[in-house]
């Protein structure tokens, strides 16, 4: 029995290990396209189309608040609704993650996102615009 739970163990860190590993090339790829905090939704929402494994994005400056709103690759399921700019983040987990994290980046375990009804991750990675950092938020679904 407990060979069975530490190999179940492994596996759950190799999943996390794999899914932490393409979303900071997820995040890079975004980083790279995006240019302006103030429009960066525009330049961001194609993205969605071509990255099936992304459901929503989203941008928090310093301050944990949100700037632009939240894209989401899918209208959200009644009783969910996305999180809209000026939205505080300060007690959500990615975002305490990654202000604690050495790198500035973070994956939440899995959980029901408030924004669709779906579970999913979190990934959180730091980004500069105009000179300003954020925190740029991906949830991904699996």
């Amino acid at each position: 029995m407990a060979e069975h739970y530490r190999r179940y163990r492994e596996e759950l860190q190799e999943q996390q290990e794999r899914l932490r590993h393409k979303a900071r090339q997820l995040a890079h790829t975004i980083a790279n396209v995006l240019n302006d905090a103030s429009q960066w939704h525009f330049n961001a929402e194609p993205l969605l189309e071509n990255y099936p494994e992304i459901e929503a994005l989203y941008l928090i400056d310093t301050c944990a608040k949100q700037v632009g709103p939240t894209l989401m690759r899918a209208p959200a399921r009644t009783f969910y609704e996305p999180s809209s700019e000026g939205c505080d983040h300060s007690l959500k987990e990615y975002y305490i993650g990654a202000r604690h994290a050495l790198d500035g980046c973070h994956l939440t375990r899995r959980y029901l996102s408030l924004a669709s009804g779906n579970l999913c991750h979190t990934y959180t990675s730091p980004i500069s615009l105009n000179g300003q950092f954020y925190l740029l938020c991906i949830d991904l679904i699996q």
